[in-house]
């Protein structure tokens, strides 16, 4: 049985990234032997992370591989993992980019070049494969299916926050975020634009609708989480928001959910949203990139337009077309790909 190294973080915290790691190496591990290089800031005992700065054991894990899948964040862990499995141990590589965001003309020339080395490049969106402009490149969504059973059943918090929305017959809106971070000045994750528009919907509409706002890291975050939640009390919207920094399964969260936001000011293929698409689920979201199909746009940092979507959504109560692909079928895609280098 042939090995995969999959290189990138692996939850905790639960991210987009992480989180498809964490499937595909399930999702594969009866066809390859799959071993792991975690990058997350949180080390687990279990695990090899690259933040321990011990060399041996990350080169013996790249010397027996067979195939290594980097999907680093990061520029400088991309190039230097592509560069040693690469040119030191001649190892078939393959590299995925989940986002390009915040790069600098100089690291994206410089991804540019080393990318080269790998035998094939996957880029989650069209977008980033524009802007990269590589001749070993595919796209491919970074979605697998997730499989309920696996995911862990709601806290305590969070299921008694339901039920109480639930009472007062109010529909749920869900959205998350990785941490709490600016793009440029801006909320990258929206969650400034989530409390405007809930102001709106609840005491300008008088809509019964409440938010669950997730973030699974409060890393960087400074005092912003205090200063949104003042802002939740001072608009008097703490009985129709839950904003918290909770360790849970959200694609559970959302199968409990009427809407699902992405008010994102920058993304990459977000895993947030194929998984509201697979159960059926409205998903509203920024145009900042191409979205799939069956997601809801509104304009990028218009807080008035994501309201008037919101609403419009919840009074039409149509839902999506799901997702066709099962768990076999992103199985045989991937098993296709490492055959192929």
């Amino acid at each position: 049985m042939p090995t995969l190294l999959l290189i990138g973080p692996l939850p905790e915290p639960k991210g987009g990234i992480s989180i498809h790691i964490q499937r595909l190496g399930r999702l594969l591990e009866k066809d390859f032997k799959v071993r792991y290089i975690d990058e997350s800031r949180v080390i687990k005992p279990d695990l090899y992370n690259v933040r321990s700065k011990k060399i041996p054991p990350y080169l013996q894990l790249i010397r027996s591989a067979d195939i290594v899948h980097i999907q680093s964040s990061l520029t400088v862990l991309r190039c230097f993992h592509l560069l040693i499995a690469k040119l030191l141990f001649r190892k078939h590589v393959l590299v995925t980019i989940h986002s390009i965001w915040g790069k600098s003309a100089s690291e994206l020339g410089l991804l540019r070049l080393v990318l080269k080395l790998a035998d094939k490049v996957i880029v989650v969106n069209s977008d980033i494969k524009d802007k990269l402009g590589q001749v070993n490149t595919v796209v491919q969504p970074a979605f697998i299916p997730p499989d309920l059973d696996t995911e862990p059943e709601l806290p305590g918090q969070v299921s008694r926050w339901l039920e109480k929305q639930q009472e007062q017959s109010r529909k749920i809106i869900a959205a998350n975020a990785f941490r709490i971070e600016l793009h440029e000045g801006q909320d990258l994750y929206g969650i400034d634009l989530c409390i405007e528009m809930m102001r709106r919907l609840v005491h300008d509409e008088g809509l019964q609708v409440s938010l669950v706002f997730i973030i699974s890291s409060l890393d960087r975050a400074g005092n912003k989480l205090e200063e949104y939640l003042k802002q939740i009390k001072e608009w008097e919207l703490e009985d129709n928001i839950l904003l918290a920094c909770i360790n849970l399964s959200f694609v559970r969260l959302l199968t409990h959910s009427d809407i699902v936001l992405r008010p994102t000011c920058t993304d990459g293929d977000a895993l947030t949203i194929r998984e509201a698409l697979y159960f059926n689920i409205p998903v509203i979201a920024s145009d900042v990139v191409t979205r799939p199909k069956g997601t809801v746009l509104f304009r990028n940092r218009d807080a008035i337009d994501m309201s008037e979507k919101v609403s419009r959504v919840l009074a039409d109560n149509e839902t999506p077309a799901a997702t066709t692909h099962d768990r076999d079928y992103y199985r045989e895609l991937y098993r296709t790909l490492y055959t192929q280098l």
